[in-house]
């Protein structure tokens, strides 16, 4: 019975991961896209990633990440697979903005099913960035600066109120967005 626990786990984390790639790596933007020319070995990067997630989720249920860890790991996940993939990578970068969308869109996930307790962070995507700055015309892919990252997060904070959750109020932000 444990194994097929285990099985089971293993399968949900997987179809988190695969949804969240798909919305981080979405090639709808072609301003800001992921791959340069030279794609070698996506597969090995989306699996370092995978195994980056991994770990740090598993320190996120054991109480070990407080918010300074989560910009912390957001920066070393872009610098990581930046310094590894350089040469397949749009301008030898992964992005800020896509590694905070990836980690926090499987947070988000694992949150919402009650594998994990409420993630520090919501996924700032375009939705969001129009909440909190309704006249800007930046993207989310573009973002690659860990002090930008910080920045919307304080004027997410400013809109709330600190006392409120980013994570709670995304969702429900997220939720009442017109289909």
């Amino acid at each position: 019975m444990e194994k097929i626990k285990q099985l089971q786990s293993e399968f949900i984390f997987n179809e988190i991961f695969q949804a969240s790639i798909y919305a981080s790596f979405s090639t709808r933007n072609l301003k800001f896209p992921i791959y340069g020319k030279n794609i070698i070995k996506p597969k090995t990067l989306t699996t370092d990633l995978k195994d980056m997630i991994q770990t740090y989720v598993t320190k996120f249920k054991a109480g070990h990440i407080d918010e300074f860890a989560h910009f912390e790991e957001i920066l070393n996940m872009s610098t990581c697979i930046s310094d590894k993939y350089e040469d397949a990578l749009h301008n030898g970068r992964f992005r800020i903005g896509t590694s905070q969308k990836l980690l926090n869109l499987v947070l988000k996930y694992l949150w919402c099913i009650g594998e994990i307790e409420v993630p520090h962070h919501c996924p700032i995507d375009s939705i969001i960035i129009k909440k909190f700055n309704p006249t800007s015309n930046t993207s989310w892919t573009q973002l690659d600066s860990i002090i930008e990252y910080k920045e919307y997060i304080d004027a997410i904070r400013e809109l709330i109120g600190k006392n409120t959750s980013i994570a709670k109020w995304e969702l429900e932000v997220w939720n009442r967005r017109p289909l």
